[in-house]
């Protein structure tokens, strides 16, 4: 798949421990600027912890799970691996086989079908003319796309051969990053090699369209000998290091153009720049003649949302909290038993507001572009600002 770069066997598990190690950065970097945490193992125990006290699991058993569970993680990951294999061996043994051409492809993973749709009608895609690659154990749902099944383009020698990797992988990551990391997940190399092994396949007329940015997905299609074009899902800092390639990338806005460029593409693909969201949501709005704050949320910033949730309630504005596609949104509807005045909008709601206060988030840029006043808690003027929304409010 990559010239001059291994094996295909060394370019899979590159790619995949490469995405790993660019999603765990990702993540210290964020702990390291807004958490008062030691380490990144430090800050992923007690978040497991408190996700685990949010579904019901009391406090002392969630400690006792996150204690327990990663000193079996690779006796667990093998069993894993091993029925997963005995199932992926019955779908692959009924599923017929297909070749494909002239067709574009994308990844059926972790987007809501919403989400998805907008993205590609962003660029100028749509359901019709895309095929959603279904990743096995995915639990999304979509109906308004043809979804293929990657058992339909390997063969039964990549399906084992994937398998092995798979419990190689699970070895090395635990025992290579224990001592600051846990809970590594690593049985998902499977359906990532066999994902692999589908996209390898595929002639050179098809093209493949990707979202991500700094995971092991992009890898994968940013490796590929395939034409790829990459629409933006989030938006980048300058700190990331060049890794993928690319034929067209829709970006979000110049200056997001010029950090890709610099940062993550190794070559310098045809520029072009996605549609920004459209207002919906207008009809959630409280019309009582207060301001409208909209708290984009994610459930890392967590502290930082209630803080500037107990500042504005009751503060003469309207709180409209925004949760990010990927949270559980019934963490949010519970805070309304509290703050009974707080709106939790839908994960597809854009309503026009008079501020929005947000961490560094795609969504906010977005709503920035569409003029209106974003503070973000990493501002040095941050208290300051919010201020002015409570004094201009009286």
């Amino acid at each position: 798949m990559i010239e001059g770069k291994g094996t295909l066997r060394e370019q899979m598990m590159r790619c995949y421990m490469l995405g790993y190690i660019m999603q765990r950065h990702n993540d210290r970097m964020i702990v390291e600027k807004y958490h008062d945490y030691d380490t990144y193992k430090a800050l992923k125990k007690e978040k497991t912890v408190e996700i685990l006290h949010r579904a019901g699991i009391p406090r002392s058993i969630s400690k006792a799970i996150v204690m327990i569970v990663p000193s079996m993680e690779i006796p667990i990951s093998v069993f894993i691996c091993s029925w997963l294999f005995m199932s992926y061996s019955f779908r692959w043994l009924i599923h017929k086989k297909v070749t494909y051409h002239n067709k574009k492809f994308t990844l059926k993973i972790n987007l809501q079908e919403k989400r998805l749709v907008d993205l590609l009608g962003s660029a100028g895609y749509g359901p019709q003319n895309v095929l959603a690659i279904d990743i096995p154990q995915t639990v999304m749902n979509y109906k308004s796309f043809q979804v293929v099944s990657l058992f339909s383009g390997i063969t039964y020698g990549q399906l084992w051969n994937s398998f092995v990797y798979a419990l190689r992988t699970c070895f090395f990551e635990i025992i290579k990053y224990h001592k600051d990391d846990l809970l590594f997940r690593a049985y998902s190399s499977f359906p990532y090699y066999i994902c692999f092994y589908f996209v390898e396949n595929l002639d050179n007329s098809n093209e493949l369209v990707f979202f991500n940015h700094y995971e092991r997905w992009s890898y994968l299609f940013g490796n590929s000998h395939l034409k790829r074009i990459y629409v933006q899902h989030g938006i980048m800092p300058k700190d990331h290091i060049k890794r993928i390639n690319c034929d067209v990338a829709y970006y979000i806005n110049q200056t997001q153009r010029e950090i890709l460029e610099y940062t993550i593409f190794s070559n310098k693909p045809e520029a072009r720049f996605r549609k920004l969201f459209e207002y919906s949501g207008d009809e959630k709005l409280k019309n009582n003649g207060m301001k409208n704050v909209l708290v984009i949320c994610v459930a890392l910033f967590w502290d930082s949302h209630m803080s500037i949730l107990k500042r504005l309630y009751d503060k003469h504005v309207n709180i409209y909290l925004k949760p990010h596609p990927g949270d559980n949104i019934d963490i949010f509807n519970k805070l309304k038993e509290e703050y009974p005045k707080v709106v939790v909008l839908g994960k597809f709601d854009y309503p026009k507001v008079d501020y929005v206060i947000s961490y560094n988030s795609t969504l906010a840029d977005e709503y920035e572009m569409h003029d209106i006043p974003v503070y973000r808690y990493k501002d040095k003027d941050f208290d300051l600002k919010v201020e002015g929304i409570v004094a201009e409010s009286k």
